[in-house]
C-alpha cells in the first residue's frame, strides 16, 4: 500500500450533508439573528462560504449587510443550530450502501478518519446518519480541535498525528472544496478531490486542481483505485 491513513472530509465528500447541516443553520439565524439576515439562504452559504468554519459564515453574511452579529447572539446560534441538525439530517440524508462497502474495503487495510471544518457534534451526527459510524468510531476530527481550521495544515496534522502517524507523505486526503486541498497539501499530504456532490463539477474540479489536487474525481470506484495504488 502507498498509503498508511486516508483522512476523509465529510460535508460534501462522505455524504451530500450541506443543505441539512446549513438549513439547520439558518433556521436558527433566521430566528436569533437581526432582521437583515433573514435575506440569506441555503444556496448563500454554499455558493460564498464553502468549505469554512460556521465563523467564517458569519464574517461573511455581516460583510453582505454590513451588520455583525453580537458575540452572545452568534454563540447562542452555535449552540442553538446544533440541537436542530440530527432532524434536518434525518430528512435530507440516507446512508450510501456502495460508498459503505467501498470504505469497510479501504479501512480493512488502511487506517482511516473524519477531519472536518464542521462542529464535531455535527460532524458525529453526519457520521451517524450517513450509516459510517462503525468505520469510523471515534476517528473523528473537526476544527474544534484546532486552532485553524482548513486550508491551514492545523486540523490535518491533527488528525494525522491522533492517528499515529507521521510521515505525511504516507497519507492520503480526500476533499470536496479548494479550501479543503490546500489544507492536505500544506500538510504534506496527497489531497485528491471528489466532485461527485458538487454544484458545478467543472468548476470544483478546476479549482481543487489549482489548489494542488493530485488527480480529481467524480466516482468513489476511481477513488478506491487511487487509494488501493502500489
Amino acid at each position: 500500500m502507498k498509503y498508511d491513513l486516508i483522512i476523509f472530509d465529510l460535508d460534501g465528500t462522505l455524504a451530500d450533508t450541506e443543505y441539512a447541516v446549513n438549513a439547520a443553520f439558518l433556521e436558527s439565524v433566521h430566528k436569533l439573528a437581526p432582521p437583515e439576515y433573514k435575506k440569506f439562504d441555503v444556496d448563500f452559504i454554499i455558493t460564498q462560504c464553502i468549505g469554512g468554519t460556521v465563523y467564517d459564515i458569519f464574517t461573511r453574511m455581516a460583510q453582505d449587510v454590513s451588520t455583525p452579529v453580537s458575540d452572545k447572539i452568534r454563540d447562542q446560534i452555535i449552540i442553538d443550530y446544533q440541537d436542530l441538525v440530527p432532524e434536518y439530517l434525518t430528512h435530507h440524508v440516507q446512508p450510501d450502501p456502495e460508498l459503505i462497502k467501498i470504505l469497510q474495503t479501504l479501512s480493512g487495510l488502511v487506517k482511516v478518519c473524519v477531519a472536518s471544518n464542521g462542529r464535531y457534534k455535527n460532524v458525529v451526527n453526519s457520521v451517524v446518519a450517513a450509516g459510517q459510524s462503525k468505520i469510523f468510531g471515534n476517528n473523528i476530527f473537526s476544527a474544534e480541535h484546532v486552532k485553524r481550521a482548513k486550508p491551514a495544515p492545523d486540523l490535518v496534522l491533527y488528525a494525522a498525528a491522533q492517528m499515529g502517524i507521521t510521515d505525511m507523505s504516507r497519507v492520503l486526503h480526500i476533499e470536496d472544496t479548494a479550501r479543503g486541498v490546500r489544507g492536505g497539501v500544506s500538510a504534506g499530504a496527497t489531497a485528491i478531490g471528489l466532485t461527485k456532490h458538487s454544484k458545478d463539477k467543472k468548476a470544483a474540479k478546476e479549482e481543487m486542481l489549482q489548489a494542488g489536487a493530485q488527480e480529481v474525481f467524480d466516482d468513489w470506484h476511481a477513488i478506491q483505485a487511487y487509494a488501493l495504488q502500489l
